[in-house]
C-alpha cells in the first residue's frame, strides 16, 4: 500500500542532510529578523490599543462637557426668557 507521499518525489528534499554553511545561518537570521518584528509588531499593537482606549476616554469625556454646555445653555436662555418684562 502507497503512503501518502509516495506516488511523488516532492518531499523527499525534507529528509536529505542537515543543513550547514551559509544556508543554515542564513535561516538562523531570518528567524531572528522575524521574532524581533514579530515582538515590535506586538509592542505597536498594544501601544495603539492604550492609544485607542485613551481616544475613547477623551471623546466620553468631551461629550459629557457638551452636554453641560448644552444644558447650561438652555437654562440661561430659559433664564432669560423669565427676566424679560413682557
Amino acid at each position: 500500500m502507497l503512503g501518502r507521499t509516495d506516488h511523488c518525489n516532492y518531499f523527499d528534499w525534507f529528509d536529505e542532510g542537515v543543513v550547514d554553511g551559509w544556508p543554515k545561518e542564513a535561516l538562523i537570521r531570518a528567524r531572528d529578523e522575524i521574532r524581533e518584528k514579530d515582538k515590535l509588531i506586538n509592542q505597536l499593537t498594544t501601544q495603539l490599543m492604550e492609544l485607542r482606549l485613551e481616544l475613547e476616554k477623551h471623546k466620553v469625556e468631551i461629550s459629557s462637557e457638551g452636554s453641560e454646555d448644552e444644558n447650561n445653555s438652555v437654562e440661561s436662555d430659559h433664564k432669560r426668557c423669565l427676566s424679560k418684562d413682557y
